[in-house]
């Protein structure tokens, strides 16, 4: 979904300096479910005035989303969403500027929630600690709100290709990157799963991550 406001014709005349907001959440029920999600740089190469082949960077954030462990919890929507107007009850109690807060923020309270995060390489660096980094520039995310009815012990997550696209993890089901070649597009997948089994029984997440989904092991 997309959102754009501007000033009304004749009548205001505030700087709007972000004036469209994209909100690419979906909504899922788990146990164990894969979506794709094409990242694509068409249109940076007149924006930027050159072209090149840029690494985007992919920073997954997870809410309300424990790690498989040993210990049974039980989620249920109408509990979540019970339990997501208390507290929205207490925080506005506390402070009244919490109205003002979107849906999506209300959702982040309570929902399990996992967003993908994209930044595209702009080309440019700045030295940082003595060593250079590129600077990167925000693209539109995209995510889940998920469900679950009944006991779990926890989610396992993870991004991959069902091609060679020489995705790399930098940091454990947190840090990704991709080269995505110039006005061009790459296809990735997204895998979670609630787990309904301890950990225990299933062994490390690296050998977890190869019975869920195949791609999650290239």
């Amino acid at each position: 979904m997309m959102v754009e406001v501007a000033p009304a014709p004749n009548a205001q005349t505030v700087k709007i300096s972000n004036a469209t907001v994209f909100r690419n959440m979906v909504f899922d029920h788990l146990s164990t479910k894969q979506w794709p999600a094409q990242i694509s740089i068409k249109g940076l190469q007149a924006k930027a005035g050159f072209a090149m082949n840029r690494d985007v960077y992919l920073q997954v954030i997870t809410r309300n989303m424990p790690a498989l462990g040993d210990w049974p919890f039980f989620l249920n929507s109408q509990f979540m969403n019970a339990l997501k107007r208390a507290l929205l009850g207490f925080v506005q109690a506390v402070n009244s500027f919490a109205l003002s807060l979107s849906l999506d923020d209300q959702m982040k309270v309570v929902w399990p929630t996992y967003e993908v995060h994209a930044y595209y390489d702009t080309g440019r660096s700045t030295i940082i600690g003595g060593k250079r980094q590129p600077i990167l520039s925000p693209m539109n995310s995209f995510g889940y709100y998920l469900s679950h009815d009944g006991v779990l012990f926890g989610y396992s997550h993870a991004i991959g290709s069902e091609t060679d696209i020489g995705l790399k993890t930098l940091s454990a089901s947190s840090l990704y990157k991709v080269r995505v070649p110039n006005e061009g597009s790459v296809r990735i997948m997204t895998g979670v799963t609630a787990e309904e089994v301890p950990k225990s029984w299933t062994g490390w997440w690296s050998s977890r991550a190869c019975q869920l989904w195949s791609w999650a092991c290239e």
